[in-house]
């Protein structure tokens, strides 16, 4: 059972981790002695949730077995999906004064904060592709 739900593990872990750090970083300042921090958050955002979309894709039956669907439409979508999420966070963060346009850094923040998430798409994709999980179920599907 364990790794049958492999997959489903991995993304909660991303995002306990990804909660513990931002937690962290809020009211521990974190963010402020770690620069590396917010794209390490970013990354795990990227992960959890193009994971969420993959998984929710894999239980209503639309990706049965993930190395057959065509990997680039299951990227693209899960991308945009994912990666629409983020630019709603950088939105969020304008709109409570979290960020300022005004900010010197604030182009290449913005831009690092994305291409961080990008990279958490791409691990999740891969993982969900080439995953022991998805191995298990194929298994599964052929008996």
């Amino acid at each position: 059972m364990l790794r049958q739900h492999a997959f489903l593990f991995s993304i909660f872990a991303a995002l306990v981790i990804l909660a513990g750090f931002h937690l962290g970083g809020l009211f521990a300042a974190w963010y402020l002695r770690f620069t590396w921090l917010d794209a390490s958050v970013h990354f795990l955002g990227g992960v959890w949730i193009s994971g969420m979309f993959l998984w929710f894709l894999r239980l209503s039956g639309l990706v049965k077995r993930p190395r057959t669907w065509p990997r680039p439409l299951l990227f693209i979508g899960v991308a945009v999906a994912a990666l629409a999420v983020g630019i709603l966070w950088e939105l969020f963060e304008l709109a409570i004064g979290g960020a300022s346009v005004a900010e010197p850094d604030y182009a290449f923040d913005t831009a690092t904060d994305l291409i961080a998430d990008t990279l958490g798409i791409v691990a999740a994709m891969l993982y969900f592709l080439f995953g022991s999980y998805d191995r298990a179920a194929d298994m599964r599907e052929t008996r």
